[in-house]
């Protein structure tokens, strides 16, 4: 079916047009009605993957957190099965992504990044709290995938350095990683999950990888974000390790860190880079494998000046 046939199951008036917007995952329509309105149609996933993720955000909308929960069929139903597949048209919500992240302005850009991500933690904290669902493990994940992965392709990345500096890894993160507080996190929490009006928080999207885990994962994945976009320019790469105690004190304005957590956050920003860079060489993707592998290089040799 195309796209304006599917919307026919929404009572949304004349769509006067619908376009698929470039993504990673493919499988999403800009969606414009005779209104005004605006969505976002896309192709999800299971029928009970879709069930949770509207029981998720009908809860963070209750809490206060700007969240796009999808509209009801004509039938009431919150997503659409069709040719196999299920379907869910999005609210498309107010405001733009922050995309300039070294300007003179971007420290406090960063530092509303951490109050965003504290907003979402509180509410996530409330959602299900009864739930024992396996999470995200940043030892194993590293130690019995990430690694391993990345040792099948010597002949991309120079594997050595990172055993070496995956070993450094583990001695430091182990003792602490039952430590660190669980709770559901968002998983994919980047500046382009984020929406502003000026200084006003508009929007948080894409809640499909949401998991339990670490909350500090969601902080330090956001930082490495931002210096990974900024990575080809030298004078970012010295700014950055400002923007990241911004983010974290943005964060900390409502969710103070444990000590724990405080010295696991080298930890966890290697983390996000051995699996990135596992994930990168799986899928044959060797030019952004070994970007991955000089952020990582980056991060061991610029300790002492990022301060973690």
């Amino acid at each position: 079916m195309t796209p304006k046939e599917l919307l026919s199951a929404w009572d949304i008036g004349e769509v006067v047009s619908a376009s698929p917007i470039r993504s990673y995952s493919g499988g999403a329509t800009a969606v414009a009605a005779a209104s005004g309105e605006r969505y976002v149609l896309k192709r999800r996933g299971t029928p009970e993957s879709v069930k949770d993720e509207f029981d998720l955000l009908t809860a963070l909308k209750e809490s206060g957190v700007p969240v796009a929960v999808p509209v009801r069929t004509k039938t009431g139903a919150p997503y659409l099965t069709a040719d196999g597949s299920s379907y869910c048209l999005y609210p498309r919500l107010r405001g733009e992504v922050v995309r300039e992240h070294y300007s003179r302005v971007a420290p406090e850009r960063t530092r509303r990044f951490g109050r965003a991500i504290a907003l979402l933690h509180v509410a996530l904290l409330k959602w299900r709290p009864e739930a024992t669902a396996p999470g995200l493990d940043l030892v194993s994940s590293v130690k019995g995938w990430a690694l391993p992965a990345i040792g099948r392709h010597a002949d991309q990345v120079d594997c050595g350095r990172v055993a070496a500096m995956g070993d450094e890894y583990l001695a430091e993160l182990e003792p602490l990683a039952a430590e660190l507080p669980m709770q559901w996190i968002h998983r994919d929490i980047h500046p382009g999950n984020m929406l502003f009006a000026g200084d006003e928080l508009t929007g948080i999207l894409d809640f499909e990888m949401v998991r339990r885990g670490p909350r500090l994962f969601d902080p330090c994945y956001c930082a490495t974000s931002i210096l990974i976009g900024g990575w080809q320019d030298p004078g970012n790469r010295m700014a950055w390790p400002g923007l990241l105690k911004e983010l974290i004190a943005g964060y900390e304005e409502t969710i103070p860190l444990t000590e724990p957590e405080r010295k696991a956050i080298f930890s966890v920003l290697s983390g996000i880079e051995f699996i990135f860079m596992a994930f990168c060489l799986e899928h044959e993707q060797y030019g952004p494998a070994r970007c991955n592998q000089d952020v990582l290089s980056w991060l061991h040799d610029s300790r002492a000046r990022i301060g973690v």
